[in-house]
């Protein structure tokens, strides 16, 4: 970009959204990558309704359980069946006054191509505009906007986690030295963690797990990386258990530290292995307590290595 270019209107800009007013009785919702029935059936097992009007350029209509809020920690859309409708169901829960969420990766580049960028359509975003075909451009537009709004960190009370009493939900990373800081090193790391450029057997980033190096006071609240079972480790919470990719859908309490999970109908072939045991039908219940798992040793710890960003 040159001196004389002006910055793109549609590049994200920095923001740490302060949500104290439900103390810590938020529901925090992993990944949903377009898996809208496994988010509103773990939303409706934890009190909160979910419906949509015929009309796919209106929100849904979501009516919070008394009290309580919901956190989306990113990537709506992509890779799923109905990407259209996640985002009508975050902008119906956002109109509710009680729902929140951060941007994912996958969000801020659905921004960019709904900005008219250039940029490699790729990872289920293909799919995505698709559905973006059958709303009006002006829904669209509305869409772009809102997406755009979203901060890179969340910070709200919690219930559990211990530490400071506070909870920073962010999709990907925030080790200490990033957490409520409004700059593009946070905000890069918030979207997409942290990565050396490794590629697994699949030709997908290895990302380096930050979470065992953590050794700061406060819970983090993340998604971005699919795994097996939502994880608890040195209070970093992951949530996303791969419900795109025949893994669950999964919610955590940050009031009484419970995971919600339904096991997805969806299996995106895109990342193989991100499965659960598939002797588990579709829409099997679970809901368990999230306990600390314990580390064997901590590495250059990212929340202390500033040189690295």
């Amino acid at each position: 970009m040159s001196a004389h270019t002006p910055p793109s209107p549609f590049r994200p800009k920095p923001y740490v959204q302060h949500v104290p007013q439900f103390g810590p009785r938020i529901d925090t919702l992993g990944d949903v990558h377009g898996c809208v029935d496994e988010a509103v059936a773990v939303l409706g097992l934890l009190g909160h309704r979910v419906s949509f009007p015929a009309d796919p350029n209106l929100p849904a209509v979501v009516k919070p359980a008394p009290g309580r809020a919901i956190a989306f920690v990113g990537d709506l859309t992509d890779r799923g069946p109905a990407s259209r409708d996640a985002l009508r169901l975050f902008e119906g829960a956002v109109h509710s006054g009680a729902g929140f969420g951060v941007m994912g990766n996958h969000d801020a580049k659905l921004v960019r191509a709904l900005g008219g960028h250039q940029l490699t359509i790729t990872h289920g975003l293909e799919t995505t505009l698709e559905e973006m075909a059958s709303v009006a451009p002006e829904t669209r537009a509305r869409w772009a906007a809102m997406l755009l709004a979203l901060p890179h960190q969340i910070k709200a009370p919690t219930g559990v986690g211990g530490g400071d009493g506070y909870v920073t939900i962010v999709h990907a990373a925030a080790p200490t030295h990033h957490q409520d800081q409004e700059n593009r090193h946070s905000l890069q790391r918030a979207h997409y963690g942290y990565a050396d450029g490794s590629l697994d057997s699949h030709g997908h980033l290895i990302r380096d797990d930050w979470a065992q190096h953590y050794t700061g006071p406060r819970l983090v609240v993340h998604g971005h990386t699919p795994l097996g079972e939502p994880r608890l480790k040195n209070r970093v919470a992951c949530i996303d258990t791969g419900a795109v990719f025949g893994g669950w859908m999964s919610a955590l309490s940050l009031d009484t530290g419970q995971i919600t999970q339904v096991a997805s109908a969806v299996q995106a072939l895109e990342r193989p292995g991100v499965t659960r045991d598939r002797a588990i039908p579709a829409g099997t219940v679970r809901r368990f307590a999230l306990e600390e798992q314990p580390i064997a040793t901590r590495i250059h710890p990212r929340d202390q290595d500033e040189a690295r960003g």
